[in-house]
């Protein structure tokens, strides 16, 4: 047996509404406490809230209904609670294809300070 095959991790995709770094580091944070690996990572950078033509979010929904991926990782619930038109969609094409959607949390309440604790020791 080869050992490759511990070097394997779970394919996951990732999608931001912003290029902000605390949204993507939640996301790889998740990613790493979970065993995936984000293989594309789908970005609404500069689309107003309102707007419905969004390439990236129109992607990432074909390659979900295609069956490409398990997970789909994504940070800023509240920011995507504003959005209700792309949190519905984003549900029910995760639901109709059998993937989970994972909010990373972002912030105080990050993986790592729920694994390691708010001191970052071992709880």
């Amino acid at each position: 047996m080869s050992g490759t095959s511990a070097l394997w991790r779970e394919p996951a995709f990732v999608f931001l509404r912003t290029a902000s770094q605390p949204h993507w580091d939640a996301c790889q944070a998740a990613a790493d406490h979970l065993g995936l690996g984000v293989t594309e990572t789908f970005l609404d950078k500069g689309i107003a809230a309102s707007a419905f033509d969004r390439p990236d979010f129109e992607r990432l929904l074909e390659q979900l209904g295609r069956g490409d991926v398990n997970y789909v990782l994504t940070a800023d619930p509240a920011g995507l609670a504003r959005e209700a038109h792309i949190l519905q969609r984003l549900s029910f094409a995760c639901a109709a294809s059998g993937t989970t959607l994972i909010v990373a949390p972002l912030g105080k309440r990050s993986i790592n300070h729920e694994r390691n604790g708010p001191e970052g020791g071992t709880t």
